[in-house]
């Protein structure tokens, strides 16, 4: 039958780490960035806080309507493939031994979801504006990708790759869910350079910016009494 644990960590190393984090950082930017920049330019956030919502309810709400749509691309097609993979083994209990498979595959789409998230409400609360702040998003997944991967090669340096968001969240991915080594795939991956700690300082240092950013900016909305 097929191996779970083996073609997930492969789809983990490449489809859900290559393609997936281009089109969540765009769904993002077209689901997340506005969410804020909208209740911005319509001048809404001081009638909000002037109800019973506090600001921690309203950073939690739009958080939720935020990751809720990027689990779509980055977490419920790994559980998909775990119950087609379940559905087309021939072994006996492999749905609860593959369990803790499917738990580390959702958890390193978990980290994309939390830190796309993050970053979009920090930079839609920067702008009145929804189109500017989706295109800021989109700015940041671009630069930071195409500069610390150039960077990095140039300088030979791979932890200049902790720059770039989804690098950190793809090289994270990789180490809770490594490939075994008889179906490695061809060629290494560019992120395999970067140390699994230095992604870590990495993503925690894009999700202090980004929910930092969020909550300065919200607490420092009036409320109408």
């Amino acid at each position: 039958g097929i191996e779970s644990v083996n073609l997930l960590a492969i789809l983990n190393r490449t489809v859900f780490g290559y393609f997936t984090g281009p089109v969540a950082m765009m769904l993002g930017a077209l689901v997340g960035a506005p969410l804020i920049a909208e209740d911005r330019r319509a001048h809404a956030l001081p009638l909000y806080f002037s109800r019973p919502i506090g600001h921690v309810h309203y950073v939690l709400g739009k958080a939720a309507c935020a990751a809720f749509f990027l689990a779509l691309i980055l977490v419920v097609p790994r559980i998909a493939m775990y119950f087609v993979e379940v559905a087309f083994s021939s072994a006996d209990g492999v749905a609860l031994r593959q369990v803790p498979t499917l738990l580390r595959s959702c958890a390193a789409g978990g980290l994309g979801v939390a830190l796309i998230t993050s970053i979009a409400l920090g930079v839609s609360s920067l702008t009145e504006r929804p189109t500017y702040a989706a295109l800021f998003l989109l700015g940041i997944g671009v630069v930071t990708g195409g500069m610390a991967g150039h960077l990095a090669e140039e300088l030979q340096n791979p932890y200049i790759m902790a720059f770039d968001p989804w690098a950190c969240v793809h090289r994270i991915g990789m180490d809770l869910l490594p490939v075994p080594s008889r179906f490695e795939p061809e060629g290494d991956s560019p992120f395999s350079p970067l140390e699994v700690r230095h992604a870590w300082i990495g993503f925690a240092a894009w999700m202090a910016l980004g929910l930092g950013t969020l909550l300065v900016r919200v607490r420092r909305v009036e409320v109408v009494t």
